[in-house]
């Protein structure tokens, strides 16, 4: 058996904890529940940030998006990039002798080319080929065009002795809900989270229509991931390789992808493989920061001096583990300027909201959904500064304490600890507002 581990990381597209392993009960999700139950998975798993790149950035940087640089989407204009002195975790396992293998949707830096990966798998009719030039990775491949050029590559290295490092990033369940061929499923009915409106027919009308069409990408989704834990199995490298699969950030539905309401910074977070316990549950608090360090230690590799994770390998291995009192969240960007930062304990929620702005500031794609546009008079009306949540009482997030005088010592003491973390982590928002890169370089512009 090889001595370091290979790693597999597996990031689908805006599906927050909408899986039967998390109690959804009416998606089709076999594979990811056969991995559960074969691996660990993290109950409470959060995100950093309800917007794609901010969120993966934290991922692949151990670092909070307001300390790597990427505080809004790095694609087109948007332009959002790390900061030049970061080391994503492709660059630290390249620099440690792994293959590292991109696969499918990247979208945490402006380029793809200088963040350490070496390897992906171009298609060509159903013809496959290695290739260096990560540049024709293709961004958006279905979900089983993936799993296909994954099952490539892993029959091309299962005899090499250098370890891999793969990102397998699946487009689905993003939006268009059609995307790929991907077909609405109801065939165990259809659950609809409390957050979505269904006060009249309407409503209930486009709500079964839309959670009926991402269940169908969300059962695409599952397969691909069954195929590459089977493929992993086939080519006799599961033993030594640990499967990582998680999410970006909540359902593209509205009060949910774009929000710091659990329903968009709850992700899951399940592990399978050699050496991970099997039918294990965790209900501590875990921030997607904390996957840097903690693979690197699965690979037994030096974790950098400035991540800001913590690795919760202790608690796979059984070692001394002090647990999250509460993690943080931000959002800044994402298409327009939307600054929210908030803490979050096992039972309290607290969100500070810095410029005025609508309820929900609902990303494009949302907005293109029949949900949003049967309730967009509610979505428009204006936010409040400060919003406090017991969710033990109140899991949905609906009615706001804040400025309630018997919960005046929770918010004070959850402000002052949301406001002491901004400080320590440098967040540039306590300095004002933050300009974006196209607002940077138009200015450019203008003044040669």
């Amino acid at each position: 058996m090889k001595q370091r581990k290979n790693i597999l990381l597996i990031v689908a597209h805006d599906l927050g904890q909408h899986i039967g392993p998390y109690g959804v009960k009416t998606v089709n999700t076999p594979n990811l529940e056969r991995m559960a139950a074969r691996g660990t998975l993290f109950e409470k798993n959060f995100c950093t940030s309800p917007g794609c790149s901010p969120s993966r950035a934290a991922i692949f940087t151990g670092r909070y998006p307001h300390c790597n640089g990427v505080m809004g989407l790095t694609h087109a204009d948007f332009l959002w990039r790390l900061n030049a002195n970061e080391k994503h975790l492709a660059q630290v396992f390249k620099e440690n002798g792994y293959d590292t293998c991109l696969l499918g949707n990247w979208h945490e830096n402006n380029r793809i080319n200088n963040v350490g990966y070496q390897t992906t798998v171009v298609r060509d009719g159903n013809q496959f080929e290695l290739s260096s030039d990560v540049n024709q990775n293709a961004t958006h491949p279905s979900a089983p065009d993936l799993a296909a050029r994954a099952d490539f590559y892993f029959g091309r290295i299962q005899n090499s002795d250098t370890p891999f490092f793969m990102y397998a990033g699946i487009f689905e369940p993003h939006r268009p809900f059609d995307f790929a061929g991907c077909v609405p499923d109801t065939e165990k009915g259809c659950w609809i989270p409390p957050y979505i409106p269904q006060e009249t027919p309407e409503q209930r009308t486009a709500a079964e229509k839309e959670f009926g069409a991402v269940q169908g990408c969300i059962k695409q989704m599952d397969e691909a991931v069954g195929k590459l834990l089977d493929s992993l199995e086939a080519h006799g490298l599961k033993e030594n390789t640990v499967v990582l699969f998680t999410s970006d950030h909540g359902l593209a539905m509205p009060r949910a992808k774009c929000t710091l309401y659990d329903a968009g910074i709850e992700t899951p977070l399940i592990l399978w493989g050699g050496g991970v316990p099997e039918n294990i549950r965790y209900s501590n608090l875990i921030s997607n920061v904390d996957y840097f360090p903690s693979l690197l230690e699965w690979a037994n590799l030096p974790v950098p001096a400035n991540v800001q994770g913590r690795s919760f390998m202790p608690q796979l291995t059984g070692r001394a583990h002090q647990p999250r009192e509460e993690i943080f969240a931000e959002k800044t960007y994402h298409r327009d300027y939307d600054p929210i930062r908030c803490i979050r304990t096992e039972r309290y929620k607290y969100i500070i909201n810095f410029e005025l702005n609508v309820a929900y500031d609902a990303p494009s794609d949302v907005q293109q959904g029949e949900i949003y546009r049967t309730a967009v008079e509610k979505y428009m009306e204006l936010r409040p500064r400060y919003e406090l949540y017991d969710l033990s009482a109140d899991p949905w997030e609906q009615n706001n304490l804040s400025g309630m005088p018997e919960q005046t010592d929770v918010e004070k003491q959850l402000k002052e600890k949301l406001i002491s973390w901004m400080k320590e982590t440098g967040d540039p928002l306590l300095n004002g507002p933050v300009r974006s890169f196209y607002n940077r370089e138009l200015l450019m512009e203008l003044c040669r």
